[in-house]
């Protein structure tokens, strides 16, 4: 068996490298936030407006990072891509016509699992409501 001062120095020993493995753990107040490698991005349109999406409709980037469009009769409109690391930003606009004045429109681009750019347009009395989100850098 071991003594009460042994066992007593291996406590302190032991506490001593707990204290000081688990000192870096601790979040610093002025650390930067943690780059995001995620580019699985879901580009997502919702919303209350029932009317015919103008011939631009929606256009979103690639994978490639090309300017790709899509006429969508009715929403909910989503598109999941998986964006290649060449391509620095990726962005969202939005178009309908068509609809009635005060129905909603929602654009979001969600970037492994979280949301980084959304906004909501109110159609306008001429039936359009337009939206252009803006770039997001990877």
């Amino acid at each position: 068996m071991y003594s009460k001062s042994t066992l007593y120095l291996i406590s302190i020993l032991l506490l001593t490298a707990l204290q000081f493995s688990c000192s870096n753990d601790a979040p610093k107040p002025n650390a930067p936030s943690p780059i995001v490698t995620s580019r699985d991005v879901k580009y997502e349109v919702t919303g209350t407006a029932a009317g015919q999406f103008t011939n631009i409709g929606i256009i979103y980037l690639d994978a490639n990072g090309t300017a790709a469009t899509e006429d969508t009769p009715s929403l909910p409109w989503f598109k999941n891509v998986v964006i290649d690391k060449s391509v620095r930003a990726i962005t969202l606009n939005v178009s309908v016509s068509n609809a009635q004045q005060g129905q909603l429109i929602t654009a979001k681009i969600i970037v492994g699992g979280v949301v980084k750019r959304d906004y909501t347009a109110t159609v306008a009395s001429n039936g359009i409501a337009t939206i252009a989100l803006p770039v997001y850098i990877f």
